[in-house]
């Protein structure tokens, strides 16, 4: 290449030349420029950018994605910005659901299903995924629904951790379906408790569950019934 450059470029200002285009290669904004060009030609795409958010991809697609977030702000917001439109969707979705006044549909009323993030993944005390919360709204009363899960040890088996708070004045039998995401099957439908008290929790293993939280992907709905 210098032999070539030198039929294009007289003797004495070849070696300029070539220290110019030296120190334009290792200057920051040209690293820069490489990285974004790098960036461009990797991005996940939006499908996997969207399972990502959901918690749907396999350990390895995850922490690919996981990698290029921490260099793409690009991606990082499109992660965000899916993962706020979901939770608005879910809460368009229940309003529209509750128009009815309470009284006229506790007899049996069941929520939207609600898959928390990173469901079919293992969540510990220790571990970097929070405590999955979800608000499920009537349209004069509101459960919130806590899960945290675990994976089988020598001390225990898998299990989920579920606790409510509840806002309703009604008497009401609290319980909870679980659902098979992939293929809509209903794994159980498990009694929760009554209500009041307002607060509660249980702990349900993977026996009781029909499925392990730790490798399923599973969604949950809450069903309230008259006492």
């Amino acid at each position: 290449m210098k032999q070539a450059l030198r039929t294009m470029v007289d003797s004495k200002n070849i070696d300029k030349f070539l220290s110019y285009l030296q120190k334009t290669v290792k200057s920051d904004k040209y690293k820069n420029k490489m990285t974004e060009f790098e960036l461009d030609q990797s991005h996940p795409s939006p499908e996997k950018l969207y399972d990502f958010a959901l918690g749907l991809l396999n350990e390895d697609e995850e922490k690919k994605i996981t990698a290029h977030n921490a260099k793409c702000n690009q991606c990082e917001k499109e992660v965000i910005r899916i993962i706020q439109m979901e939770i608005e969707s879910d809460e368009e979705l229940l309003e529209w659901a509750d128009k009815r006044p309470l009284d006229t549909r506790i007899k049996r009323w069941a929520s939207q299903l609600w898959q928390p993030l990173w469901t079919g993944k293992v969540m510990t005390a220790a571990s970097e995924l929070p405590e999955q919360k979800n608000v499920f709204f009537l349209n004069d009363a509101n459960i919130q629904i806590n899960c945290s899960w675990n994976s089988k040890s020598i001390d225990h088996s898998a299990y989920l951790l579920i606790s409510w708070s509840a806002d309703i004045e009604t008497p009401c039998q609290l319980s909870a379906k679980f659902v098979d995401v992939a293929t809509k099957k209903l794994f159980s439908e498990l009694y929760l408790g009554c209500l009041p008290p307002m607060v509660g929790e249980i702990t349900f293993s993977n026996d009781t569950l029909g499925f392990d939280p730790t490798k399923e992907q599973w969604a949950i709905s809450i069903i309230l019934e008259e006492k």
